[in-house]
């Protein structure tokens, strides 16, 4: 089935402390982007757009080598907004949204959700961790 990835890469990072994006943070020497882009290419969707902001350049740089396409949040205007300005590009009905600063996220945990969306569709799937299942 056909599907689109949007990675929403366009925040601040503020809390960081940093003036470097958040996304392009380095974890065991790679930034977190590249895990989370990795993870959604291995997933074989037919376009991967990530939604960039303010220091668009530096995610961009960073991503060159990927065969991914890039939206812009001129404005941070929240999580939603950051999705409405990948809308332009979506070429699916069915789409599959990540945060940028995940790099932890597994692509068999992605797999197995792909799997339960193309068995039982739903407008909407969320995953999330419980505290106390």
């Amino acid at each position: 089935m056909a599907f689109d990835v949007i990675i929403l890469a366009a925040g601040k990072g503020e809390r960081m402390n940093s003036k470097i994006p958040k996304v392009l943070h380095r974890v065991l020497g790679r930034p977190m982007i590249d895990y989370v882009v990795r993870r959604a290419l291995s997933l074989e969707p037919d376009r991967v757009i990530v939604v960039v902001g303010e220091k668009k350049e530096e995610v961009m740089s960073c991503l060159s080598t990927y065969p991914v396409l890039f939206a812009f949040q001129e404005e941070q205007r929240g999580t939603a907004h950051a999705v409405l300005c990948a809308e332009g590009l979506v070429g699916s009905d069915h789409l599959l949204v990540l945060y940028g600063d995940t790099p932890l996220i597994e692509e068999g945990i992605l797999r197995d959700l792909l799997e339960f969306y193309w068995r039982a569709p739903s407008p909407v799937f969320v995953i999330t961790e419980l505290a106390d299942p």
